[in-house]
C-alpha cells in the first residue's frame, strides 16, 4: 500500500537530485531553533519510532522548547506515517484538532 501511494506522489511532484539537495543543504544552513520558544498556538509534533529523516530525539526536544506543545511516538512507523499509518496519524490528528477547535 505504501509503494502504490509513493509511485502516486512521485508522479504528481517529480523530484530532481539536484533539487532535493539544493532543499537539503538549505535545511541545514538555517537554525530557527530559538524561534521555538515563542509559538504561542496549540502545537502536536508526532515522532516516529523509525524516522531517520528526523529522528524522535530531535523531535523531542523540539517539544521541550514550544510550550505547551504535545508529543506523541507512533510506534512502527517511519518519515512518512501519514502514508505508512495512515488511520492511526488521522486519529491523532482528528484528536488533537477537536481539542483545539476554539483556538481556530
Amino acid at each position: 500500500m505504501v509503494r502504490g501511494k509513493y509511485v502516486s506522489f512521485q508522479a504528481l511532484f517529480p523530484t530532481e537530485a539536484s533539487l532535493f539537495l539544493n532543499f537539503l543543504k538549505a535545511c541545514f544552513q538555517v537554525n530557527n531553533i530559538s524561534l521555538l520558544p515563542t509559538i504561542k498556538v496549540p502545537t502536536l509534533i508526532i515522532g516516529c519510532q523509525y524516522d531517520s529523516v528526523l529522528p524522535v530525539w530531535i523531535q523531542y526536544c523540539m517539544h521541550k522548547l514550544i510550550p505547551h506543545s504535545e508529543f506523541i511516538i507512533m510506534r512502527n512507523s517511519g518519515h512518512l506515517a501519514k502514508w505508512e499509518a495512515t488511520d492511526r496519524f488521522n486519529l491523532l490528528l482528528r484528536k488533537f484538532l477537536n481539542r483545539h477547535k476554539a483556538v481556530a
